[in-house]
């Protein structure tokens, strides 16, 4: 049994109108039926696309008792990421409901039906109103508990990792509005070009063969077009788990391949203008060129921060887009080509905001990485550093206490045994609280935001020669997670960097536990899970509930059963990396550090949680609606207050 469900929402407003989502839905819809999947097409073509109606459809697709060979999920439409590959899809009335589609949410409850092979096709336009707290939408993982016990399937991804309209949809003449990835998606389905079929099993199409051709024909797209177009691909295996297309087996109704829109600027060449050079130091000037809704649709842009602080190199970007401009001014308003025009001057804007938004991280990443400098004292007093933030007191599970501070940071000696960890809660001045965890024998470093967004990492005091290399790799991987740049094929390398010190990396492992949950790869969370163990490390929180380990409450908070993990098959191991990323391990058990998730993203499982989960979940249910818009999680007062009482935190002396 095939089943395959593509979704098109055009009208996600009071987002941009995506006029190729239909179009894209149906025709991924065209070739599922036609490959001998039981197709299900829902688009907001005659009326909105809910969660509530999302339901009511897989409820009555997916079935109880039977086995389904294959499932594909498509999606085109509005959509945003945050955190560790934390993916998010909006309906039609998102903006009303303030509830979205968790994507992550909604692959594991796939997980309690007898799915062999899950596909997902994701082209969401990451894009929201400006000022919009995003900690605000309910991720909903639309469907309840399946009939079955939670197994993953194996998992192949596709995502089109598009910012903005232009980068999504392309229109100009002799062809409807397209979406770039569902069409290039449709040419290597339909094994329209040869460069679709795999190298080693001919006349095939797999999810590598497509991964491959993907990854190269949205370059070739996005030179033509002149757009950033870079695809987040995740193959399972073995190779042939799965086959999209066999031209052995001709299908009756094969489409010709799809047809792609002139460029607008071949047909109204810029270079036909004279164009005008814009100073970037005056506002007024910019101000004209840019438009009144310049990033209100991007979250990456702080449309607070003054336009004249536009970096140079954005000279060139602002000189095309105000040629853009003065061309649609030419033609006559409501024609194809007016329309095609309208798109250049999107796809010119477009680039300029990717030149402020890469601007910014740049700056970003330069302030989040001096939060984890190496003190000039080093790590003598203390095993808790707070930067960033006056501290009122720390609550942890025995008295702290506070030592004599150092060059703007607040210091604390938290009691935490050798062999495990105490959880903390940092209250600020400003009545916020910060979360984090204390490791025997490590330095906590929490670094805290000017917006009060909360990052940490630890460091071995006693191995000086290596602070400024462990603190570089966390402070890394801390500076993706909180810009958004966090992508799911980093974390075999992270994993190795987790154990590329003496101990092993409590945040590192934290994070790459939601990558590797993003493939469904829950044998190599297990697997980092025994190397804590191994180490008489405490197995981070997040570690132990993605990994989906039996807990058991102890009188120093929770303690996980790791199961046993086979060694990753040779073919599918990456010969870069270190044995142990594939290494069988056995059972082990270990204690588990913290007493709820360390990253913000794992509190979405809380509510809905496996049966694994249940345990620990009943004691935090309630305190969801108190997290703080931070990556790693914060609390408003109440909630910290609520949690100091339940766990019998104390206040520092």
């Amino acid at each position: 049994m095939k089943l395959c469900v593509t979704i098109g929402v055009a009208d996600s407003s009071p987002l941009s109108y995506l006029s190729g989502a239909v179009k894209a839905a149906k025709e991924v819809g065209d070739w599922a039926e036609k490959s001998g999947y039981s197709t299900t097409v829902i688009t907001d073509e005659h009326k909105p696309v809910t969660i509530p109606l999302l339901r009511e459809v897989l409820e009555g697709i997916l079935p109880k008792n039977k086995i389904i060979e294959s499932l594909v999920l498509h999606f085109a439409g509005h959509g945003f990421r945050d955190g560790a590959a934390n993916n998010i899809w909006l309906p039609s009335d998102w903006h009303q409901e303030m509830r979205a589609v968790s994507v992550e949410g909604l692959r594991q409850r796939l997980y309690h039906y007898r799915i062999d092979n899950l596909t997902i096709f994701s082209d969401a336009c990451r894009s929201l109103p400006d000022k919009l707290d995003i900690t605000q939408i309910v991720a909903d993982a639309v469907l309840g508990r399946g009939p079955f016990e939670g197994k993953a399937p194996v998992i192949d991804r596709f995502n089109a990792v598009a910012d903005g309209l232009p980068a999504y949809m392309v229109s100009g003449k002799e062809a409807d509005p397209r979406c770039i990835f569902s069409t290039a998606l449709i040419e290597g389905l339909w094994g329209h070009r040869d460069d679709a079929f795999d190298k080693y099993i001919p006349n095939r199409v797999t999810p590598e063969s497509l991964d491959l051709f993907l990854k190269a024909r949205m370059k070739e797209i996005g030179d033509r077009y002149r757009l950033a177009c870079s695809p987040e691909n995740h193959a399972g295996t073995p190779r042939d788990h799965i086959i999209y297309y066999d031209k052995a087996l001709p299908l009756v109704g094969r489409p010709n391949a799809p047809d792609w829109p002139v460029p607008s600027f071949e047909l109204q060449p810029v270079g036909k203008i004279a164009i005008p050079t814009i100073d970037l130091k005056n506002a007024k000037q910019l101000k004209s060129v840019l438009g009144d809704d310049f990033g209100q649709s991007n979250p990456e842009i702080d449309t607070d921060v003054p336009i004249t602080t536009f970096p140079r190199e954005a000279q060139d970007a602002i000189d095309d887009l105000a040629a853009a401009r003065i061309a649609v001014e030419k033609i006559d308003r409501g024609t194809s080509d007016w329309s095609g025009a309208e798109w250049n001057v999107a796809r010119a804007q477009n680039r300029v905001e990717h030149l402020v938004v890469d601007n910014w991280k740049k700056r970003a990443r330069v302030k989040i990485r001096k939060g984890f400098r190496v003190p000039e004292e080093g790590f003598n007093d203390g095993n808790l550093l707070v930067t960033g933030g006056a501290v009122k007191a720390v609550w942890s599970e025995r008295s702290a206490m506070r030592v004599p501070p150092h060059n703007n940071s607040d210091r604390f000696t938290v009691p935490a045994p050798a062999d495990h960890s105490s959880q903390i809660l940092i209250e600020f001045m400003d009545g916020q609280f910060g979360s984090a965890v204390v490791y025997g024998r490590l330095t906590t470093i929490v670094s805290r935001s000017n917006s009060g967004s909360i990052g940490w990492a630890c460091v071995d005091p006693w191995n000086e020669p290596e602070w400024h290399k462990q603190l570089d790799v966390s402070s890394r991987a801390i500076a993706d997670l909180q810009l958004g740049d966090m992508s799911p094929e980093m974390v075999d390398v992270l994993a190795a960097r987790m154990r590329s010190t003496k101990h092993v990396n409590p945040t590192l492992g934290a994070i790459a536990a939601y990558l590797y949950d993003y493939s469904g790869d829950v044998s190599s969370i297990r697997r980092m899970a025994f190397f804590y163990c191994a180490h008489s490390q405490s197995i981070p929180f997040d570690i132990a509930f993605m990994g989906l380990m039996p807990l058991r409450k102890n009188d120093r908070g929770w303690g996980a059963i790791v199961p046993p993990v086979p060694a990753l098959p040779v073919a599918a191991r990456n010969s870069r990396l270190p044995e142990w990323v594939a290494q069988a391990t056995p059972e082990a058990r270990g204690k588990v550090g913290g007493l709820w998730p360390w990253l913000r993203q794992g509190w979405d499982y809380i509510n809905e949680p496996e049966d694994t989960e249940k345990v620990a979940a009943e004691t935090l249910k309630d305190l969801t609606q108190y997290l703080l818009p931070s990556q790693f999680t914060a609390f408003r007062e109440e909630g910290a207050r609520i949690l100091i009482e339940r766990f019998g935190m104390e206040d520092n002396r």
